[in-house]
Formats: C-alpha cells, sequence, structure tokens
C-alpha cells in the first residue's frame, strides 16, 4: 500500500504533458500494482485530451493488439461525468473510473482524470519478456484540434498535423478558454480575439500538396514540461516557415511565402534621421550552422521499390533487393510516384524474397518508384545539418600569411516530429532567410532601421500604420541608392514624440527570395568547403558524443544485497569542457546477484558534479535518452563472492576532436572473454577467445548515426590471431548491416602482433550499415541425432479450427493422422496450431548446435475445379522452444499445396537454427518442437476439406569439440571521420 501511495504522491503537481499530431510516447506512471499472480496493473497519464486514438502499442518489445479490452484500456481525455459516481466500471472510450482501479487497495482514491488521456494496461507474467520491468511504448494521434471557416464558425473539432490549427488551439487553450472542458466552443466575445481570415489562409497554405505527394507543412509537437507557451508557439511557426502578430487586439497568422510589397518607402515619408543600416553587425555573431533535431514520421527504409502492379484489389509489390517481411507484418509504402499507392499495409502472402502482397481498394492501376519500411521504425530520431560556408568564412579571423579559418557558430533547433524534407525546407529558409544567399562573392544582407511619418501613405494608397512585423515593403532608391530594395519587417514600435507627432520606427531585413523555396534539398547535398583551417569543435546534438576518461565501477556484496561504487571520475563530452562527476552509489536488489548492470545518470544541463546514478539491466535503457549517460557496466558478484570491476564499456556516439572517432554501441561474442574490450577507446586492453570445438565468432555492430558532413571516413580494425588451428581465420566487414561481407584479412598462420586493418569509406557510407566481425576457427566434430515427436496437442494461439486428434501426430509414420476438417461452403480458413513436442533428443551439453532440420508427413484434400474446389497450404511453420512458439522465423511454403497422398516436406535445413539460439538442454527439453497450421480453401459446392498429419521428425545438427583449438584478440573495433 506504501508504495501506491507513493506512485500517488509523486505525481501529485506533475505537468501534464500537451501534444498534438502524431506522437510515440511512454507517459507517466500514476498507478502501478502487481498482483500476487504476477499480472501487472499500470494506470499511465499520456497528456491533456481530447487525444484521436491509438495507432500501435508494444507491450515489452512485442506489438499487441490495443483494441484487447482484456490487455489495453484507452482513455481519450474528454471531461469526467460529475453525477455517474466512481464505481470503476469503464474499460475506456470514455473517462469514467477504469475497471482495474479495482485490482488496487481500496484506501486509494480512485479518479476519472476528466480531461487527461490515460492508458491502462493489465498484463500477465510474460516469460519471454526481455527484462523484469514491464515496459511499453505507444504511437498514436494525439489532442483533437478546433478547425474554423473564414468567418470564424467551427467547422468541425478532430485530429490534424496542419500547424496553424495545433498553434491557434494552443493558445485558445492557454489564453483564451484555459479552464474549458476539451474542445469547448468559443462565445462571440472569445472570437473577437482571433482573425480568422488570417489563420484559415495560413491553414490552407500549410495544407496544400506540393508536387511530391506530401503536404507542404505538418507539425507534431510534444511539450512534457512547463514549456512557456510562447516557445511551442515559436517552434510551431519555426517548423512551418509561418509567424504570429497581434495587431488592434486581434492574433494573426501569416506564412513566410513569395507576396507582392505592400508599401512603398520614398523619401519623403521619412521623418528626421530616419534611415540607417547596421553596417552587418546584427550578423557578425549570428549562427551559421543550424542544426536540426527531430523524429521522422517516416519509418527507415529497407529496400527500394522496382514496382507496383493493383489488380481486382491486390497489390503485387516487387522490391530492389530481399526484404525481410513475413506474412503478417506491417509494410508502409513511401513516396511511390502515384501517391495512391502510398499507405500502411498488411502483407498477405510473401510470394519471393523481393515480392509481397497485400489489400488495397482501387481501380487496377500500377507505379514504380518509392521505398518501403515498417511501422515500428517511425520516430527515430535524426539529425540534419545545414551549414552557410560564405558566412563561416566571412566571420573566421585571418592569419599572417592571409589564411581564412572558419568559424562555425551552431544553433541548435527542436523541430518535434517531421520528415526530412519539411526539415530541409525550413532549415533553408533559416539559413538564407537571415543570412542571404551562399553566393560567391558572398553579400552580407545589412539590416536596415527607418523612421516615418505617422500619417505616411504610399503612392497606391496603402498608409504605413497597416503594416505589420512580417510584411513585405520597398525600399525606394530616393531613400538609398545602394540600400533600395525589397525588406521584411523584423519589428515594428509606435513612437509618440511631442514635437514630431506619431512616429513609425521599423527594424527591416532584406527579403530573400530563395529562402521561400519548397524544394528540399535532398539532390543538393551541403559539401565542406574544400580547405578549412582551423576548424572549431562545436555542440553536437544533445549528448550524442562522450566518454569516461577512467573506469570507475567496481561491485561487491553488501550483505545480503550488491551494492556498485562509482569512484570520481570526468565525463569527456563533444564540444565542452570535461565534466567532472562526483562518486556515488547505487544498490541493486538480492535478486541481481550475478547479473551484469548497466549504470547510468541523467544530466541534461551537463552540469558535471553531484549526480543521481541509476542501474538497469537493459543497455538501452542505460543509453537512449536525451540528457542521459551511460556510465559502463559491471558485473555484479555472486552472493557472498569476490568484489568485481567494470567493463570499461561507458559512453556512446562518437569521440570527436577534429578528428573524430565512432565507436559501435553493441556486439554479439558467444565464447569470448571481455569482449567490450574490442569496442571501447582503450587498444591497450582487449576481448580474447580460446576455441575448444566449433568456431568462435566475435561482432561489432551499432555504430551511431553520424550525419555530419565529412571530407573522410575510414573503417579500423586492430585484431591479433595468437594461435590458429583447423582453417583460417578471417577479419570481415559489412557495409550493409550485414546483408553481405567482405574479406578484410585472412590468417592461415598466428600473428606476431597486434595488426592494425583499414579500409577507406565513401563519405556518404551510412555509420550504422557498418558491421565487423572476427571468426576463429574450431576443429569441431559434426553429428546429428534424428527423433519423431512424442506428444501431439492443439494450440488456439491463432486460426479457428481445432485439430481432431492431436495425438495422432506423435511418434513414426503409421497412417493414423491428426486431422483438422470443417468449414463452410465458399470460404478460406485458418487452422490452430498442431504443436508436436517431446523429441527426447540426448545432445551432449558442450556440443554446439548448428541447424535444425524438421520433417512433415502430411497430405490435403485437393480439387481444382472451381465449383468443387479443395486445397489445404501451409498457414505457419515454426519452431517451439521452452513451450513457446518462435515468432522469429516462419518456414511456412505458401506456394505448395499439400498433396492427396501422405507425402513428406522439409522445413530448415542442416545449417538453419530458424533465426533462435539454442543450447543443448534446448532441444533435449520436452517442451521443444514445431508448430503447423494451414490454411484450408472450400469452393462454392465443394465437400469438406480435411489436413492430416502423420508425424513429425526433427533432426538436430550440431558439432562437438576436437582436440586443437584457435586463439585470437580484439583490441579496437571504430571509424574515423575527418571534418
Amino acid at each position: 500500500m506504501a508504495d501506491q501511495l507513493d506512485i500517488a504522491s509523486a505525481v501529485l503537481g506533475t505537468a501534464v504533458p500537451v501534444a498534438y499530431g502524431y506522437v510515440n510516447v511512454v507517459g507517466n506512471v500514476y498507478r502501478q500494482i502487481e498482483l500476487a499472480d504476477k499480472t501487472k496493473v499500470v494506470g499511465i497519464r499520456l497528456g491533456k485530451g481530447e487525444w484521436d486514438g491509438i495507432e500501435r502499442l508494444w507491450i515489452n518489445k512485442k506489438r499487441v493488439d490495443h483494441t484487447n479490452t482484456n490487455l489495453v484500456h484507452f482513455h481519450p481525455g474528454i471531461a469526467g461525468e460529475l453525477g455517474h459516481g466512481l464505481a470503476p466500471d469503464s474499460t475506456g472510450g470514455d473517462n469514467r473510473v477504469d475497471t482495474w482501479f479495482a485490482d488496487f487497495p481500496a484506501q486509494l482514491e480512485r479518479v476519472t482524470d476528466s480531461g487527461k488521456a490515460m492508458l491502462w494496461l493489465k498484463v500477465p507474467p510474460d516469460p519471454a519478456a526481455p527484462g523484469p520491468d514491464l515496459t511499453w511504448v505507444v504511437h498514436a494521434r494525439a489532442k483533437k484540434c478546433r478547425i474554423f471557416d473564414n468567418a470564424g464558425n467551427q467547422t468541425s473539432y478532430a485530429f490534424t498535423t496542419v500547424p496553424a490549427w495545433i498553434a491557434l488551439d494552443l493558445w485558445i487553450d492557454a489564453a483564451i478558454k484555459p479552464d474549458a472542458v476539451p474542445g469547448a466552443a468559443l462565445t462571440a466575445a472569445e472570437k473577437s480575439r482571433i482573425d480568422f481570415p488570417s489563420w484559415k489562409a495560413a491553414a490552407d497554405y500549410h495544407s496544400a500538396v506540393l508536387g511530391s505527394g506530401a503536404k507542404r507543412w505538418e507539425s507534431s509537437v510534444w511539450a512534457a514540461e512547463r514549456m512557456p507557451l510562447g516557445e511551442i508557439l515559436t517552434q510551431l511557426m519555426i517548423m512551418s516557415r509561418s509567424y504570429m502578430v497581434e495587431y488592434a487586439g486581434q492574433i494573426f497568422c501569416y506564412a513566410h511565402q513569395p507576396k507582392a510589397a505592400t508599401f512603398v518607402v520614398k523619401a519623403e515619408h521619412l521623418a528626421p534621421n530616419g534611415f540607417e543600416h547596421d553596417k552587418g553587425e546584427r550578423l557578425k555573431g549570428a549562427p551559421n550552422r543550424f542544426i536540426a533535431n527531430y523524429r521522422d514520421l517516416n519509418p527507415k527504409k529497407l529496400v527500394d521499390i522496382t514496382s507496383i502492379s493493383r489488380a481486382s484489389g491486390v497489390c503485387t509489390l516487387v522490391t530492389a533487393a530481399t526484404h525481410p517481411l513475413l506474412v503478417g507484418d506491417d509494410v508502409q509504402v513511401i513516396n511511390p510516384v502515384n501517391g495512391a499507392f502510398a499507405g500502411t499495409f498488411l502483407v498477405a502472402s510473401v510470394p519471393s524474397g523481393t515480392q509481397i502482397t497485400y489489400l488495397q481498394a482501387g481501380a487496377d492501376a500500377s507505379t514504380t518508384g518509392g521505398y518501403i519500411g515498417t511501422p515500428e521504425s517511425r520516430f527515430m530520431e535524426v539529425t540534419e545539418i545545414l551549414d552557410h560556408d560564405q558566412h563561416a568564412l566571412q566571420i573566421g579571423p585571418r592569419t599572417p600569411g592571409g589564411t581564412t579559418k572558419v568559424r562555425r557558430v551552431p544553433i541548435t533547433l527542436n523541430f518535434g516530429s517531421c520528415t526530412k524534407d519539411q526539415v530541409q525546407r525550413a532549415l533553408k529558409f533559416l539559413t538564407y532567410g537571415t543570412l542571404g544567399p551562399a553566393t560567391t562573392p558572398y553579400k552580407a544582407p545589412w539590416d536596415v532601421k527607418l523612421r516615418c511619418w505617422g500619417q505616411s501613405v504610399d503612392a497606391n494608397s496603402d498608409a504605413i500604420l497597416e503594416q505589420l512585423p512580417g510584411d513585405k515593403i520597398t525600399v525606394d532608391k530616393t531613400v538609398s541608392e545602394e540600400f533600395q530594395g525589397d525588406y521584411r519587417i523584423r519589428e515594428r514600435n509606435l513612437v509618440r514624440d511631442s514635437q514630431q507627432g506619431l512616429i513609425v520606427e521599423m527594424h527591416l531585413h532584406p527579403w530573400v527570395e530563395e529562402a521561400l523555396s519548397d524544394a528540399s534539398d535532398t539532390e543538393q547535398a551541403i559539401v565542406p568547403i574544400p580547405s578549412r583551417p582551423g576548424l572549431e569543435s562545436v555542440a553536437g546534438p544533445a549528448n550524442a558524443s562522450y566518454r569516461p576518461t577512467s573506469n570507475p565501477l567496481t561491485a561487491l556484496d553488501n550483505g545480503g544485497t550488491p551494492r556498485v561504487n562509482v569512484a570520481a571520475f570526468a565525463m569527456r563530452i563533444f564540444g565542452v569542457a570535461d565534466k567532472n562527476i562526483t562518486a556515488g552509489l547505487v544498490d541493486a536488489t538480492s535478486g541481481d546477484f550475478g547479473k551484469t548492470a548497466f549504470v547510468y545518470y541523467d544530466d541534461p544541463g551537463f552540469r558535471g558534479g553531484p549526480v543521481t546514478f541509476n542501474i538497469t539491466f537493459t543497455r538501452e535503457v542505460a543509453r537512449n535518452q536525451v540528457g542521459r549517460f551511460f556510465v559502463g557496466s559491471v558485473p555484479l558478484p555472486v552472493a557472498g563472492g569476490a568484489a568485481t570491476v567494470g567493463n570499461n564499456d561507458g559512453g556512446g556516439g562518437a569521440e570527436y576532436t577534429r578528428d573524430g572517432r565512432i565507436y559501435p554501441a553493441n556486439f554479439t561474442a558467444a565464447g569470448w572473454t571481455n569482449p567490450a574490450n574490442g569496442i571501447d577507446p582503450d587498444e591497450a586492453s582487449y576481448g580474447t577467445a580460446a576455441t575448444s570445438g566449433a568456431d568462435l565468432t566475435f561482432e561489432a555492430y551499432g555504430f551511431p548515426q553520424f550525419n555530419w558532413f565529412v571530407s573522410k571516413k575510414a573503417l579500423v580494425v586492430k585484431s591479433e590471431i595468437t594461435a590458429i588451428s583447423g582453417s583460417t581465420a578471417l577479419l570481415e566487414y559489412s557495409l550493409d548491416g550485414g546483408a553481405s561481407w567482405t574479406v578484410l584479412r585472412s590468417v592461415s598462420a598466428a600473428d606476431s602482433a597486434p595488426v592494425k586493418s583499414t579500409v577507406e569509406l565513401n563519405v556518404g557510407q551510412k555509420t550504422e550499415d557498418v558491421r565487423v566481425r572476427l571468426r576463429l576457427p574450431g576443429a569441431a566434430v559434426s553429428a546429428n541425432a534424428s527423433n519423431y515427436g512424442a506428444t501431439g496437442a492443439d494450440d488456439a494461439a491463432v486460426g479457428t479450427r481445432a485439430w481432431t486428434n492431436p495425438t495422432n501426430a506423435q511418434g513414426a509414420p503409421d497412417a493414423v493422422v491428426a486431422t483438422n476438417t470443417g468449414q463452410a461452403q465458399d470460404s478460406l480458413e485458418t487452422s490452430h496450431y498442431l504443436k508436436v513436442t517431446n523429441f527426447g533428443f540426448a545432445v551432449g551439453g558442450t556440443a554446439t548446435i548448428v541447424g535444425i532440420l524438421a520433417k512433415v508427413k502430411r497430405k490435403g484434400s485437393f480439387n481444382d475445379d472451381a465449383e468443387f474446389y479443395q486445397s489445404v497450404i501451409d498457414s505457419r511453420v515454426r519452431i517451439v522452444k521452452g513451450g513457446v512458439i518462435q515468432g522469429a522465423q516462419d518456414k511456412a511454403n505458401l506456394s505448395t499445396l499439400w498433396p492427396s497422398v501422405l507425402t513428406e516436406a522439409s522445413y530448415g535445413s542442416a545449417s538453419d537454427l530458424w533465426g533462435v539460439a539454442w543450447v543443448p538442454a534446448d532441444v533435449n527439453a520436452n517442451d521443444f518442437g514445431l508448430a503447423i497450421a494451414v490454411d484450408k480453401e472450400r469452393g462454392p459446392s465443394a465437400g469438406s476439406v480435411t489436413a492430416s498429419v502423420d508425424s513429425v521428425q526433427i533432426t538436430i545438427y550440431y558439432t562437438t569439440a576436437g582436440a586443437s583449438s584457435s586463439t585470437g584478440r580484439i583490441y579496437a573495433v571504430r571509424q574515423e571521420v575527418s571534418l
């Protein structure tokens, strides 16, 4: 009970997040309990309502059905119902008290959380969870907005990504109707504060569809803390190349776009001392490196599209390279030539490694171009940088020899969630709009200040008093021959002088038409200028690049619980001075002995000094948050065991100087000792391995994304083969995420010293796609064992039809079969799984499993007459480990119908592990086996369709240790870049 009160108290006074558009969110826990059967119930506050809905939900890193009310309750954040009471009777869709409040102690106050979007989860024990802590991630459509016409009539209250409507709704909720229920209509007096024609025109301009098929501007924003309204609105305006002004008691919104001047200033309009320029002073310290951080609303590209053809509502998509998709996966089609083919779809079949099919309504048609991705990869954190090289050269110092040094002045901007092309266009507006076009020779845009008579009217009868910030005006040559031209009003003030009367003071900036282009810079890569002597380090995005300068971690048994001691150390952070971190400690629980702990602290302000250290048992948690610093991992001792020392693997991203070094974040290294030494900055330490049978492989991957522009990029690996037996040792690298490999060096005789190998990479090579592996050959003896399953059972995890007599699939072939039959005519039906386990293997405990082959003897009804059509085909064929049907790989043959006589079909091979890691105990267990589901189709007049399985045989291929061995070391894996 105390824990529940602690959680409830902790959220009192917590700012409620405000979110619009598409969001990737975890939320704030405000109710949590674990029931006696280990079921976990969690109440999560998402944000201020009313939210539009959930698109996808992952629990414990697995996609779940968010409409399943046995698992998920979503409350959108509408107003509570005062008369309904506090009985826990809601399963979502409203903001009444959730039914799962009944699982909490009665003393805990029940609340409706009126006006707040809520998510409730009730998760039973999950043996396949990646860790002990319950985790979840939500992809959602956030807060709805009021939408108006020119006259101020509210035409809808709906989800939108139009920046103008989001900004207006934010302003209404904060300044006009702060205490109203979500979506409350405005009164006439409240509407009088808004200039609706300007907001509607801005919204229409934002929503216009460009030639690429995308809208001109879309925004998704999230304010998780008490962020001032002005900062949020400024972010929205920057993200949409727009601005807001207040005039005569009303709020206006305008988009920066090509337009005609609305006033021509001549000498006759100027008051005394009416013209001056700043000689470029304002530009001397202006930013010239614009760094945009954003979450990409488009998914990461899997593979390019060759063609898409739609016939009778079925789309066949052909890819340019092999794709990894399976039946039932979500796939997103992005940027095809014909935009009508874009969208997210469910894969219906996988005819080949370069084809998928899915359903989409529409006339028969075809298209090309674009790419595919998965919705799970949306919201990746991305950094886009645009440099103004000419300005950097102009403000850089000159040496006595006449050499110009580049001076970078960075500014980092948060663009929320949007797309690459929108970020590029917004950066172009900021860069060129502020500093002018990056032309040679470079002409800096000097600002001008005017003082005009308040009663001035130009030749077109336009009044100076009507000109507002953001407007375009023309300075006539009668004012200045040198500075004549078009300008944008940056600032406007009215000054009443006792002698001169009303004066309009205006600060003007040259109007730059090039900054208003709607073309993105995808095809115009920004490249470094040829020579950059004296390049300065500048602050990169958040804490993407940092390293502890020492190994501060030790762990010991503190009398019943493990304790991690953190010695004082310095954290080296790219772009700022080293931050000294005060010594501290953090305790684990008694159940954590023997685990590997990942230690981190949060310091988003880079302040250093005393910090709060935390531990987790998932590396990603310790690394993947802005402002979070990963100190390193340390193996916790066993209970009563000796103290341990950290793995010296802290840090993240790149370690930048003028020549930067980027280190991988992850590795796989079964059988290796101290493998983390192979990816840290210390080249003297190493990971090592000695084969005693099977080959041992070290693979490094997970280099961070590095979007900065470089003049040189290389891969460097330091390794040593100290003894060799069997075949050759291979050091290889991959530039496409492991799809293909190139030999860096082949070793058939022991090295006499460590060898440093270097590969020059293309400067456009994606750092995150680079992998390195070192394989040490063993002297393994190959063997195999084959058995038939001894237990057959029906498993209802998929399909609608149960298997009859599933035990008949047990044992060797005997023509006594398990069957699946019965369905309506003219229908397609999927069966339950037939799960066959208990194969009685006794593979030795030191063996290495290298392959699994399954053979199923089966038959099915068959008739190819259209009226009497009958067929049976694989739906799913999956391996079973620990009693759990594994989803890593599905071996179903979706192109071959089952024959009408008992015939054996094979799945897997002597080198196929089905995407799962194995040890002998896994295959020896009684709950190891195979699960099969089928699709049966029955024609309009056909008789019953039956699937039959006689037997399931599995062969385990494994190796055992030979007499000789190889030994090797890996000292360093890194990428090197030159800026």
